[in-house]
């Protein structure tokens, strides 16, 4: 999914070269995707052995910034045929004040794979008590994370 064109992170690969993104939005190591879902899809270069999958994201509900509503996890063998591996919601109180920073993960029995997917599903509109009500919203991740 293609971020927001102020908040790319400087490229697709931000979601995989291990840098955290800490708890402000503004710095370049968060990407944002506005009013749209967001997956990711990463080819590992060769099978590995898995048992976590997930990413990371920010909520900051001043800045119209939410978590998403579920992350979707799957892997696979060919890049094209995708096994679900769980789903991890979403914990987090969407009137929460301030920065919140949290990992959506799953963990499974451990598996071979070379290609990882999250699928981060949006709330895609700010919620009917915030200010921006009716307005689309963003959401915000710094690294998808395996191992």
């Amino acid at each position: 999914t293609e971020p927001h064109r102020a908040y790319t992170a400087g490229g697709a690969d931000a979601l995989i070269d291990g840098v955290r993104g800490g708890d402000d939005f503004r710095v370049p190591t968060w990407m944002g995707f506005y009013g749209t879902d967001l997956e990711v899809v990463v080819d590992l270069g060769e099978s590995r052995t898995l048992h976590r999958l997930g990413a990371g994201f920010l909520q900051d509900q001043n800045s119209w910034i939410f978590m998403p509503r579920r992350l979707e996890c799957a892997t696979s063998s060919d890049g094209v045929h995708f096994e679900p591996v769980g789903v991890a919601p979403d914990d987090v109180d969407e009137h929460a004040d301030g920065v919140v920073v949290r990992d959506f993960t799953v963990t499974f029995p451990s598996r071979s794979a070379r290609f990882v997917r999250v699928h981060a599903v949006a709330p895609i509109e700010c919620p009917a008590w915030h200010k921006g009500a009716g307005n689309r919203s963003f959401i915000f991740a710094d690294e998808v994370v395996f191992d």
